[in-house]
């Protein structure tokens, strides 16, 4: 029902409005391939030659070492401060010996014990523990 200013209501419910509302319908779906990793990295790297683009070389992944990976049953985190080449002769150490930082420290403070067990032991002839170094 169109009213005196000429518009029509939205709520009228005459049966022009369902005849255009009927002819209306979705468009069918456009089925496309799924794309193709191998041929979309050739189409990439041919456009960004035409573009005068240079090619990046891909970032090396950095190699982990396997023992870092055991389930050894060290689940607390020791954090601590200290110099910087102790921390590298730690690494080294680990390194070498293909061990776990969990397992270095069980082994150190096991010798350090021994140490302590002895004091006649000349390891303690140069070693000051009157205060921090």
């Amino acid at each position: 029902m169109v009213g005196n200013d000429g518009i029509r209501s939205a709520f009228d419910d005459d049966d022009d409005t369902n005849e255009l509302l009927a002819s209306f319908a979705p468009k069918p779906a456009i089925e496309t391939p799924p794309p193709q990793p191998e041929k979309v990295e050739q189409a990439v790297e041919q456009v960004a030659k035409k573009r005068g683009f240079q090619v990046r070389a891909k970032p090396k992944k950095k190699a982990m070492r396997r023992s870092q990976f055991y389930q050894t049953g060290r689940s607390v985190q020791i954090a601590m401060k200290g110099r910087g080449e102790d921390k590298q002769r730690l690494d080294d150490t680990c390194n070498k010996q293909d061990w776990v930082k969990g397992q270095l420290l069980e082994y150190a403070l096991d010798a350090l014990a021994e140490k302590i067990a002895d004091p006649d032991n000349p390891f303690w002839d140069d070693r000051n523990f009157e205060g921090v170094d």
